[in-house]
C-alpha cells in the first residue's frame, strides 16, 4: 500500500491544525508533587498582587470551587482594595500546606506568616480549593489574625 506524501504546503497545513488541537489542551500537572505546589504557588501570587494593588489579579485569585469571584466590577474592587490594606505586608513566609479533611472540595490550608509593620504576624492561615477547572483559588483569609494584633 502506498502513502501519499505531502507536499510543503500539506506539511504546513498539518502544522498548523497539530499546533491549534495543542492549544485546545486543558495542561494538568504533571505529578502529585506539582499538584500539591499549586496551592502554595496561588498564595504567592495572591500576596504578590496584595502588595502591587493588583485588584483584578487578586479577583482572579480569589473566589470558590466554581471559579474567581464575580459580580459588579466597581464593588469587588473596593473588597479587593480593603483585603489589599489589611494583608499589605514588607515580607511574607510560607509555614506550612496541609490537605483540609472533610471538604466538599480538594481544599489546602496555607499557612504564612507576615512581616507587617516591622512586625512578625506568625501562623495567617489562608483556604485554598481547587476549582472545578483545575486551577486554585484562595477561598478565605484570617483578616481577625491579622487585625486583632
Amino acid at each position: 500500500m502506498n502513502l501519499p506524501t505531502l507536499g510543503r504546503s500539506g506539511r504546513v497545513a498539518v502544522a498548523v491544525i497539530t499546533l491549534a488541537l495543542s492549544a485546545c489542551v486543558t495542561p494538568r500537572p504533571q505529578s502529585r508533587e506539582m499538584a500539591g505546589m499549586l496551592p502554595v504557588l496561588s498564595v504567592e501570587r495572591f500576596l504578590q498582587a496584595v502588595n502591587a494593588r493588583d485588584f483584578e489579579a487578586m479577583r482572579e485569585l480569589f473566589g470558590t470551587h466554581s471559579g474567581p469571584i464575580n459580580g459588579e466590577r466597581r464593588e469587588i474592587e473596593i473588597r479587593m482594595a480593603a483585603i489589599a490594606g489589611i494583608l499589605r505586608h514588607e515580607d511574607y513566609k510560607i509555614v506550612e500546606d496541609q490537605r483540609e479533611p472533610g471538604r466538599e472540595y480538594p481544599t489546602t490550608l496555607v499557612t504564612v506568616s507576615l512581616t507587617k509593620g516591622g512586625r512578625n504576624i506568625p501562623d495567617v492561615p489562608l483556604l485554598v480549593v481547587q476549582t472545578d477547572n483545575g486551577g486554585w483559588l484562595v477561598e478565605q483569609v484570617d483578616m481577625e489574625k491579622i487585625t486583632k494584633l
